[in-house]
């Protein structure tokens, strides 16, 4: 029972894995089936977002430390020219214009007529109406109130002094008391009507304004205008605002005027004290209604009348100094450069419209000249991680610039930003087409960074990285040396100085102007210089590693190689013959190159090395057989032997080009300058050597390839062939040579070698006629010297010397190999024995 469980859940461990391992397996198709798809667009959004944050100008300057009425802690300068509204000036002067409006008030005199008109008819009553002798003062007063209809409530009074002195002590009492007392009543009256001024408003900020004092507790004041009236008739009359009261000023002027009235402390105060409750208890309300509506809509006209003041700063103006005391003036300007360089969601938006529209651009641009480069993530990603690279040092640039260092040497650094050596890196890994477009639209973003966020990009920066960019790509577009790189940094620096004077020249107003700006000119000219430096330095250091990255190899890099390095020493040394066939391949190559617009330094070198494999018994080739013994290795071996021995220097030649780290453009030259052609004399040898049974196959005594992929592998395997077959040429005539380049020509075209490669007919025309000329070149006549008289001779130190090398050319011509010899040099050509006026092939000799 044990047992099966055991198995039952061994079989489910199996089942468990094995759907673990599928599902892995579908995960991993999944990830190489999209994985370019993803790094192609993971690439192309992590560019967008650093160029975003790139031409993103800087967010808001740091105000921490600056306090009201406080020293500044650090000196402010303006990093750009900018305006601003001086909000504090403007709203005094919008204050000032609202004082001088003229407040609305409507005059109802019927409530100070009425609140007069109960008070006498209170009098009137209390006259009219007897007190009994020995009645309840309480009932008669409100019999008299009463009648004069009015609402009075008896309070108590404290008058100083003695009890017994006879003075009311109530509201009642001295009505009762004071009832017949005609000067109390006059006085009321007359009082009531002087202690309204000109009217009792209802409102009393109106006439008010505000005069300074402090933030939480500001200082008022009456307005110094005067007050319209507007009577029930309709008429205005202007007053001045000291002359209205307001319900509480007018109660406690009245009392001021009852008092002097009055003027007893003791006897009169049950008098004064009546009165004040009389008029409280007449009161009908404010004579003088505030009209606010109006008077908001004209006080809001005088607002608009003032024009906001706005203020000017230029570029480096200091705003504030170290340790001066910051005041409301000096913190609104620091402010107002906050407000200016913050970025609005709108403004956030259009910088990443921005960085879209340059990757799609320039994606764009790439996608319609050369293709092949957007098909290749890696190479997407070396042309924009320069692009980032430049505008990292745009934005570095930018902030050194805001450094404070009391002079104008770092004011335009901006000019030390090295475009051009974007361009150059760009010319040597790909053309001088796309650097130029992309040199070209990167200007304008320079602009854009180096504007530090102002609303126009800076046209200087934008015109010298554009001039300088171009002229460093035109220096570079036929490099030929490394020294072509300084000459690309000093055409930098020429181009950027005279720029530079241009546009001083442009803004200068006068002589004397140019001499007050001649400090900025001396360190503009300076950072000019800088940027052509940079464009040498940083081309040359950063050349190397993106042409690595990118997987392409420069003309510089060609041209190292094209230096004799050891695998070229070696190949001297222990392949003489191959080396010195390898350099005539070479300089036929590059002529013929020339001649169809390839690449000629790219098929110069690439010939240097197609043929390394021979390094390896380089003994089995003709070129390299000097020795009787070397002359019989093919003879003891057998044919299948011999070639695969021949065949076999493309595999060694690609061991060693890899052994040696050679561009894997350089490493199909040697397996490409072959083909897939026929070793002709090997098969034809081996036809002879068949029985009946016919057992040789042609496609044994085949190179195994590939055929050229390129015009530059395509020209390297005419060159090859026809420099080994022009040596068999006895008499190297024009027609002779004419029919021998067209002959290999037509047979590598009828053999399909050239399928895959983009050589056209006219490139093949063009590519015989060049060929042709280089062999006469290659093979011209010389005349023979005639021979120093005997007696001659014996003057001469050098004629033994002489003597003994015509001896020993003599020699050489004696020991020369043999017609088939000459004939195995041109063994790519099949079917080469029956070439017309050449040397007839021997069997049994080694081919090339």
């Amino acid at each position: 029972m044990n047992t099966n469980a055991r198995n039952d859940e061994k079989k489910r461990g199996k089942q468990s894995r094995s759907k673990h391992r599928t599902l892995r397996q579908r995960l991993a198709g999944f990830g190489g089936q999209y994985q370019d798809q993803i790094l192609f667009y993971g690439i192309l959004a992590f560019t967008t977002i650093i160029i975003y944050l790139m031409i993103r100008p800087l967010a808001v300057i740091d105000l921490s430390g600056f306090h009201l009425h406080q020293p500044s802690p650090r000196m402010v300068s303006a990093p750009f020219e900018f305006d601003y509204v001086d909000q504090i000036t403007t709203t005094a002067r919008k204050q000032e214009e609202v004082a001088r409006v003229s407040p609305v008030y409507t005059a109802h005199p019927d409530n100070l007529a009425l609140l007069i008109q109960k008070i006498q008819a209170v009098a009137d009553a209390a006259r009219s109406i007897p007190r009994p002798e020995q009645g309840d003062d309480q009932a008669w007063v409100e019999t008299v109130l009463q009648k004069a209809g009015l609402s009075l409530a008896d309070r108590s009074y404290d008058p100083p002094g003695d009890e017994s002195n006879g003075i009311p002590r109530s509201t009642y009492a001295s009505l009762a008391f004071y009832r017949e007392y005609e000067s109390l009543w006059r006085s009321i009256l007359a009082r009531v009507t002087a202690a309204a001024g000109r009217g009792i408003a209802d409102d009393k900020s109106p006439l008010m304004m505000e005069t300074g004092g402090r933030e939480d507790q500001p200082e008022t004041t009456r307005l110094a205008v005067l007050v319209t009236l507007v009577n029930p008739d309709g008429s205005r009359i202007a007053v001045p605002p000291q002359e209205i009261r307001t319900a509480a000023e007018f109660f406690q002027r009245f009392q001021e005027m009852i008092a002097l009235d009055f003027s007893d402390p003791v006897k009169d105060y049950a008098a004064r004290e009546l009165a004040m409750d009389l008029v409280r208890a007449a009161y009908a309300g404010p004579t003088l209604i505030y009209q606010k509506q109006l008077t908001e809509e004209r006080r809001q006209a005088a607002r608009d009348s003032v024009e906001p003041i706005i203020v000017s700063v230029k570029k480096e103006d200091t705003l504030i100094g170290k340790n001066e005391i910051v005041t409301d003036l000096t913190l609104q300007k620091l402010q107002a450069l906050a407000n200016r360089m913050r970025i609005s969601l709108f403004a956030e938006a259009g910088y990443f419209l921005l960085a879209l529209l340059f990757v799609g651009t320039l994606l764009q641009y790439m996608q319609f000249f050369d293709g092949d480069i957007v098909k290749d993530p890696r190479k997407i990603a070396v042309i924009f991680l320069g692009v980032i690279m430049i505008f990292s040092m745009a934005r570095i640039a930018v902030h050194a610039s805001l450094l404070d260092l009391g002079s104008q040497r770092l004011t335009f650094v901006g000019y030390a930003v090295p475009l051009g050596a974007l361009g150059v890196i760009m010319t040597l890994l790909i053309d001088s087409r796309l650097a130029l477009f992309c040199c070209g639209i990167s200007s304008i973003y320079l602009g854009i960074i180096l504007s530090g966020g102002t609303d126009q990009p800076t046209v200087n920066y934008i015109l010298v990285s554009f001039v300088t960019s171009f002229a460093a790509i035109y220096a570079v577009t036929r490099i030929r040396q490394r020294s072509d790189l300084y000459r690309a940094g000093g055409i930098t620096i020429i181009l950027a100085s005279m720029m530079i004077v241009a546009l001083a020249l442009v803004n200068c107003k006068s002589y004397e102007y140019l001499l007050q700006q001649a400090d900025e000119l001396k360190w503009a000219l300076i950072w000019g210089a800088v940027n052509g430096g940079l464009v040498s330095i940083l081309s040359m250091a950063l050349l190397p590693i993106f042409e690595d990255f990118y997987g392409v190899v420069t003309d510089m890099k060609l041209l190292e190689l094209s230096q004799k390095n050891e695998l070229l020493q070696r190949l001297e040394q222990e392949a003489p013959g191959s080396y010195q066939h390898t350099m005539r391949v070479a300089t036929m190559a590059e002529s013929a190159a020339e001649a169809i617009g390839a690449n000629a330094l790219l098929t110069r070198v690439g010939c240097y090395y197609h043929d390394i494999g021979k390094i390896v018994s380089s003994q089995y080739f003709v070129e390299n057989q000097q020795s009787s013994a070397d002359k019989a290795k093919h003879s003891k071996i057998s044919i299948n032997m011999s070639c695969l021995i021949i065949r076999s220097h493309v595999k060694h030649g690609i061991e060693l080009a890899q052994k040696y780290k050679l561009p894997q453009v350089i490493i199909n030259f040697i397996p490409e300058h072959h083909g897939t052609t026929l070793m002709s004399y090997f098969y034809h040898q081996a036809l002879e050597a068949q029985g009946a049974d016919g057992s040789v196959r042609e496609d044994d005594f085949r190179y195994p390839g590939p055929k050229p992929q390129s015009k530059e592998t395509a020209i390297a395997m005419l060159a090859d062939a026809l420099e080994a077959a022009s040596r068999t040429l006895e008499n190297a005539t024009e027609r002779e040579v004419m029919l021998l380049v067209r002959k290999i020509v037509n047979e590598r075209f009828m053999d399909e070698q050239f399928d895959e490669c983009n050589l056209t007919l006219k490139d093949l025309h063009l590519l015989t006629l060049n060929f042709a000329e280089t062999i006469l070149h290659m093979l011209h006549q010389r005349i023979a010297y005639p021979a120093l008289p005997k007696d001659k001779e014996a003057e001469g130190e050098k004629a033994p010397v002489l003597a003994g090398a015509a001896e020993t050319k003599k020699r050489e011509l004696s020991s020369k190999p043999g017609k088939s010899q000459e004939a195995g040099a041109a063994e790519k050509p099949s079917g080469f024995s029956t070439a017309t006026k050449t040397k007839e092939v021997t069997p049994g000799k080694p081919p090339q």
